[in-house]
């Protein structure tokens, strides 16, 4: 787990504006908080996508086989690119759901049996993702998400986000080229070299998020409509 405020103390610690087992000035932490959302938001806008991982719950009604995800959706949660695992509970017990690709979703011929989800199927739309399942229960119970989302700004200094391993990192590095011309600080050449790194590493990971959809014929995806190019499915 990640604080903006340990990523703004190790971008200025690269930087040298704060020495190693100091605290930095509640000035400095303030003005990075700043700099570290615009930061977020110029990755957002050049279309470098950061994930971060979170756990949700959610109580759902029964009777039903899908549900929508997003915000205005059957789960009012930002949509996530990925769930990792989904948990169902009814009374007091937790059934683990496993993850079907949509091929093997396609292949289950009943889809409406009345009783506790054993497989699921994301498709990742926008703006609003679906989760389907092979079965629905005869009574309500309660759904957590295991997901990777888009990276939010940072409300405070003590936010704390999962950063997938490496972002942490990365964002100290960027942060203090950001940061650099305010404390009329140089970049040096190793300090530069891991920018890049850093940014090459976000760039080529975020790739492998982006899901590409193309119209295929409607009858072979089991009337989705939509072909994931990255996954052949």
């Amino acid at each position: 787990m990640a604080t903006a405020q340990t990523i703004i103390e190790g971008a200025l610690r690269n930087l040298r504006v704060t020495k190693r087992g100091f605290t930095s000035a509640t000035e400095d932490l303030t003005e990075g908080l700043g700099a570290l959302n615009q930061l977020i938001d110029s990755l957002s806008a050049g279309g470098i996508f950061v994930p971060f991982r979170t756990r949700e719950t959610f109580a759902v009604a029964a009777e039903q086989s899908s549900y929508t995800i997003g915000i205005g959706g059957d789960l009012n949660t930002a949509r996530p690119v990925k769930i990792d695992a989904i948990t169902v509970r009814r009374e007091g017990i937790d059934y683990t759901v496993n993850r079907y690709g949509l091929a093997e979703y396609n292949a289950l011929s009943l889809k409406d049996t009345s009783t506790i989800p054993r497989n699921y199927y994301y498709e990742a739309t926008n703006p609003l993702g679906t989760i389907y399942f092979d079965f629905q229960p005869k009574t309500d119970y309660t759904l957590t998400l295991d997901s990777l989302k888009g990276l939010p700004q940072f409300a405070t200094l003590g936010t704390d986000l999962a950063l997938l391993e490496g972002y942490e990192r990365g964002f100290k590095y960027l942060l203090a080229e950001e940061l650099a011309d305010e404390y009329d600080k140089p970049i040096s050449p190793t300090l530069q070299k891991k920018i890049h790194e850093s940014k090459d590493m976000m760039l080529t990971a975020s790739m492998s998020y982006k899901t590409t959809y193309s119209r295929v014929d409607v009858a072979l995806l089991g009337g989705h409509g939509r072909y994931n190019i990255y996954k052949g499915e």
